[in-house]
């Protein structure tokens, strides 16, 4: 099946953060930059963003939190290269926080790099096990790759954490690619059953009735 979807962007990991990063040098000039450039993140003004995260930078020069949400920030406006080197750099500074791991993975998704998407969703879950997305945009990856096997292991695993509407979507597209259309069908149906009004609603109902036609032949 050519990409129907793109995986959840989790973007904004950076921003649950602890002020004591930059209070102990810049407390009032630093924070508030810092919570300002999120408030734009949120609200997709990226521009605003970028430049507010780059004030903190100025400022705190050694701050991994800046830099991922910077590269976020990028990542939003789809200025891959630009992010995933504001990621490098948070990873050099903070190796063993999973954010840009998992932001570095999904924007080398969006790229088709799946190998090297799947290689930070592996530090991802190495990291953070209990991370609740880093199953399914693993899952993504290999089901881009055509590792249907390996995909529907993640996304079970995801549906296992968080019964949501999107791994059971991805599920569903993984048993279409497979050829197994009674399973497509019944995740796809749960898919629909658990949010009928999701922005991918119709793409799906486009898909279950497909997947009902081959099914029947």
């Amino acid at each position: 099946m050519k990409r129907m979807f793109f995986c959840i962007s989790v973007f904004l990991l950076f921003t649950f953060w602890s002020s004591q990063e930059v209070m102990g040098q810049s407390p009032n000039s630093a924070e508030d930059f810092m919570k300002r450039g999120v408030d734009y993140l949120l609200n997709g003004n990226y521009d605003r963003a970028i430049a507010d995260f780059t004030q903190v930078i100025k400022l705190v020069p050694n701050s991994a939190r800046a830099y991922g949400n910077r590269g976020d920030a990028y990542a939003g406006k789809g200025d891959n290269d630009r992010a995933i080197a504001d990621y490098n750099q948070a990873i050099r500074l903070a190796p063993n926080d999973y954010g840009a791991y998992n932001g570095r993975g999904l924007i080398y998704t969006d790229m088709d790099e799946f190998d090297k998407a799947i290689a930070d969703f592996n530090q991802v879950l190495r990291l953070h096990p209990e991370f609740i997305f880093g199953h399914l945009n693993r899952g993504c990856a290999y089901l881009y790759k055509g590792d249907l096997d390996r995909a529907i292991v993640d996304f079970t695993e995801a549906i296992r954490r968080m019964p949501t509407f999107e791994p059971y979507m991805y599920r569903g597209s993984a048993y279409f690619d497979r050829g197994d259309f009674d399973r497509a069908i019944s995740d796809f149906e749960m898919a629909l059953k658990i949010d009928p009004n999701h922005k991918s609603a119709n793409t799906i109902r486009d898909f279950l009735n497909v997947a009902k036609l081959k099914r029947g032949r």
